[in-house]
């Protein structure tokens, strides 16, 4: 008789809200809308999946060596059980080279260094040099003060003057070599700020720059790099599912991303410096990345794609990608007056563009992030 008179209370109550209930999700619709004018054909995005499909338990992956190149096969269901598969080829040499070109090792650097400071200190013998016959030949005294010069570039100035003239001739011979010696203190420190320029440029070359004091990966330079080498790549998924439109296109690419096996990188390659991150060719063709190596490979093949503003957020020890893209009911971080629908492409389970894990969005919340922009 009590448990009756629990389930008459509840009927009641759920009778009593349904008209709320409604109107809650009418506001909900409503708000969804401001996102942008026209209303792209995503799925309506709720905080509870229907669906939810891990990872590893329906995917496959094969890879098969042809000659000079690698044929990639890739399988898998989105997070509403759709199933895809792509196949594509990367020539070997291409992966090789992108690999090469990222990372380098201590000694590298160092050898490189000594190169552009042996290169300078060329110039600025030559300099000092050019500079000391000039002020010999304006000299009173240029018939006893004399370059002596050593090759290739080295030289020393002398002095070789009668007794009679000598007070005044070591006069401007000294003034000389004080001249000099000041010209090339200041040459040095400006060598030593080229340098530090120099050793930062070769660095972004192989894909890192500083943040502050810190050494980081230069994820824009990585997409930059490597967006012309999977442009085939998206072309051939393209034409396989060419009926999707758009904002289907992109959901594809984002659960094919999230479809390549998730793990960690080590910090160096051998005697290279990688700081735990791949190249995107080498994440395709091993089908394993970790979230900042799968968030660059996600922008290289969108961004090959379209060129839609797009950026790169970095949160403690996780990546993901921002798109301006509006996502109805998708969760956005605004950067500079733009909107950016967030993507997690390393995660758990499929989950669909603008759904993003707590942990990100608490970091988010927090301002514990930061963003590089990829034009």
């Amino acid at each position: 008789m009590e448990k009756r008179k629990i389930l008459d209370s509840v009927a009641n109550l759920r009778s009593f809200l349904s008209p709320f209930l409604v109107h809650i999700f009418m506001v909900c619709l409503t708000t969804s809308a401001v996102f942008g004018k026209t209303q792209p054909d995503f799925p309506r995005i709720t905080k509870k999946l229907q669906k939810k499909r891990t990872l590893d338990a329906t995917n496959f992956f094969d890879r098969k060596e042809k000659g000079e190149d690698y044929d990639l096969t890739y399988k898998w269901r989105d997070y509403e059980g759709n199933e895809f598969s792509v196949s594509f080829v990367i020539p070997r040499k291409m992966v090789e080279d992108s690999e090469k070109e990222f990372g380098y090792s201590i000694q590298e650097l160092k050898n490189y260094s000594e190169e552009q400071e042996e290169l300078m200190n060329e110039d600025m013998e030559v300099y000092l040099r050019e500079l000391a016959e000039k002020l010999i030949s304006d000299s009173p005294y240029s018939r006893y003060v004399f370059v002596d010069k050593k090759e290739p570039f080295g030289f020393d100035l002398r002095l070789a003057v009668p007794i009679s003239l000598y007070p005044n001739a070591m006069a401007e011979y000294k003034k000389i070599r004080e001249i000099l010696f000041a010209e090339k203190e200041s040459y040095l420190q400006n060598i030593e700020e080229s340098l530090k320029m120099k050793d930062r440029q070769y660095i972004k070359q192989k894909g890192f720059m500083y943040y502050g004091k810190k050494l980081g990966i230069d994820y824009v330079t990585c997409v930059e790099k490597n967006r012309p080498r999977l442009k085939c790549v998206v072309e051939d998924i393209r034409k396989r599912y060419n009926h999707l439109s758009f904002c289907r296109f992109l959901e594809l690419l984002v659960s094919f991303t999230q479809s390549i096996r998730s793990g960690p990188h080590p910090y160096r390659d051998g005697e290279k410096l990688i700081l735990e991150f791949w190249v995107p060719l080498k994440v395709l063709s091993q089908n394993y990345g970790d979230c900042d190596s799968k968030a660059v490979t996600f922008a290289s093949l969108w961004s090959s794609f379209k060129k839609y503003p797009m950026v790169f957020i970095r949160v403690p020890n996780h990546s993901l990608i921002g798109l301006a893209v509006p996502v109805p009911g998708g969760e956005v971080l605004e950067i500079n007056g733009i909107r950016y629908s967030l993507l997690e492409v390393c995660v758990e389970e499929q989950i669909p563009p603008g759904i993003i894990s707590p942990y990100s969005l608490a970091c988010l919340k927090k301002g514990q992030y930061e963003y590089q922009l990829i034009r």
